[in-house]
């Protein structure tokens, strides 16, 4: 796909800087439309370049609020897995909603059969292509986002590096895959795992175009608990988040594997 003039302009603010998942688990005290809002607002005012937002109601709420760049997606569970926009059907209403980049998930256990990647971009860029919006594909793996950047997709997004079956030995932040998905020429957005800006800050240095964190700035819960498991009284058994999506440590994987999930991605 190749951007617009003003899809360019638009990649082009986010180069170099700091994406901020703002999301919230269902059960979390934090899981509601004006708290995210004001998740939002907070990142724009910390110097965030975008925000990453689930959900058509969330996207509109936020896109009212401010005015760096929404990446909206819309979660759906499958089977106790959070696939990542795994129907195009739903794309009009997040643009509508105030998307300017829509993310759709990429990978092997959402689409098996390779040739599905084409067909699946092809119908994006056939009936979204002049409607002024970036198409980021999360991936999980070099050989999907190969796939997906030889497809034309806008931005590459190494979310789920880690969270897919395949891909759970990686260590994260996995840096070496955004290293090797820059040389090929991607704009490649680093997310998964990163929990200090050291660590950002190693990204950009890789090759990343910009850097997404969600749980390790918006996840009070695994904020106090990595806390609280460095003291003596180490008590991490009081999270209300139902089980299919445990709250872990933001410093360790917090893609969309539910089982292996913190929750922002």
């Amino acid at each position: 796909m190749s951007p617009s003039p003003s899809t360019d302009a638009l990649i082009g603010s986010l180069k170099g800087g700091l994406i901020v998942s703002c999301q919230a688990r269902i059960g979390s005290p934090m899981r509601s439309t004006s708290t995210i809002v004001a998740l939002a607002q907070s990142a724009e005012l910390g110097g965030a370049v975008g925000v990453r937002i689930d959900g058509a109601t969330d996207i509109a709420a936020v896109s009212r609020q401010v005015s760096v760049p929404i990446i909206g997606i819309h979660k759906v569970d499958v089977d106790d897995v959070a696939l990542i926009t795994p129907h195009l059907k739903v794309l009009p209403t997040l643009v509508d909603a105030g998307a300017s980049v829509v993310a759709i998930e990429l990978t092997r256990r959402a689409y098996p059969d390779q040739r599905v990647y084409a067909e699946v971009l092809s119908q994006v860029q056939q009936d979204w292509a002049h409607r002024g919006f970036a198409l980021m594909a999360d991936i999980s793996t070099l050989d999907e986002g190969t796939a997906a950047l030889e497809c034309g997709v806008d931005l590459l997004g190494t979310t789920l590096a880690g969270f897919t079956s395949y891909s759970q030995s990686r260590v994260l932040p996995d840096l070496d895959l955004v290293e090797r998905l820059a040389k090929e020429g991607a704009r490649v957005i680093a997310e998964g795992g990163y929990g200090r800006p050291e660590e950002a800050h190693e990204a950009i240095k890789r090759g990343a175009w910009s850097v997404c964190v969600g749980a390790a700035i918006t996840d009070p819960i695994a904020i106090t608990r990595e806390f609280a498991r460095a003291l003596p009284r180490a008590d991490g058994s009081r999270s209300p988040i139902r089980k299919a999506s445990p709250a872990q440590p933001f410093g360790a994987r917090d893609g969309a594997e539910p089982s292996r999930s913190t929750g922002n991605q």
